[in-house]
């Protein structure tokens, strides 16, 4: 069980979706253009991986960009991170109260 801290979500990411499409044989996944707007809590652990809460679904191998704090600073300029895990977090009780994703960084413009 997990301690559901993380409500507060001091962040705002931008969150690419994706729709598979089939193009001779070979599925490649489409990004949307239009992201979606995430409140979330943010984290790292050991593997340099961002650890995102939030309370919204998001789809694995989605990408999070241009993530922001409350006082509109960007956190990490023009990186790329991309949804390679999730798990459910939840309460006392045994119900979904968020969930928690783990991202790897794909891409940075220094």
């Amino acid at each position: 069980m997990l301690l559901s801290a993380f409500k507060s979500g001091n962040y705002v990411g931008q969150v690419y979706g994706y729709t598979q499409t089939t193009v001779n044989d070979v599925i490649t996944p489409v990004y949307a253009e239009n992201p979606t707007a995430v409140r979330m809590q943010i984290n790292t652990n050991l593997l340099g991986e961002l650890v995102v809460y939030t309370s919204q679904k998001i789809q694995i191998n989605s990408k999070i960009k241009s993530i922001v704090d409350r006082s509109n600073n960007q956190i990490y300029q023009n990186a790329v991170w991309q949804v390679t895990q999730t798990q459910p977090v939840l309460n006392s009780l045994g119900f979904t109260e968020g969930y928690k994703y783990r991202a790897k960084l794909i891409e940075v413009n220094i």
